[in-house]
């Protein structure tokens, strides 16, 4: 073997060596910033899986509060900030005062519980205070 082949074969195998140490790095800053407050994929994730389904997600009421605070099935993946108000189940989220509709506040869940919407339990909790 020439000492040209020797060389060749020992930039090939640094290259190669320079490009798995780059992997590992950018896979590790990638799961750094998911456990940092600007990720949340690792904490969605596990909601998912003490919930038993894809969660919901509270979101609020936009831009100039045109819309009414409601919930949604989450998306799977997302990068950057995630919303931290997860709900397994619809009555969860309605209870939490997250509406079903985007539009306006309808708890349908919570009325077919029998239960209360959480503005009229507001409500009715003040005028017993003011007693």
């Amino acid at each position: 073997m020439s000492s040209k082949n020797v060389e060749q074969k020992n930039i090939v195998t640094h290259g190669r060596k320079h490009t798995i140490i780059g992997v590992v790095v950018f896979i590790i800053l990638l799961v750094l910033i998911d456990l940092s407050p600007f990720g949340g994929n690792i904490r969605f994730y596990s909601k998912w899986i003490d919930c038993g389904q894809k969660p919901l997600i509270g979101i609020g009421s936009g831009f100039m509060n045109v819309n009414a605070q409601h919930y949604h099935e989450a998306e799977t993946f997302q990068i950057g900030l995630r919303n931290q108000n997860w709900y397994c189940t619809p009555i969860e989220a309605e209870r939490a005062g997250y509406s079903a509709n985007k539009n306006s506040y309808e708890f349908p869940n919570l009325k077919a519980a029998g239960e209360m919407d959480p503005f009229e339990k507001k409500l009715i909790e003040e005028q017993k205070q003011q007693r």
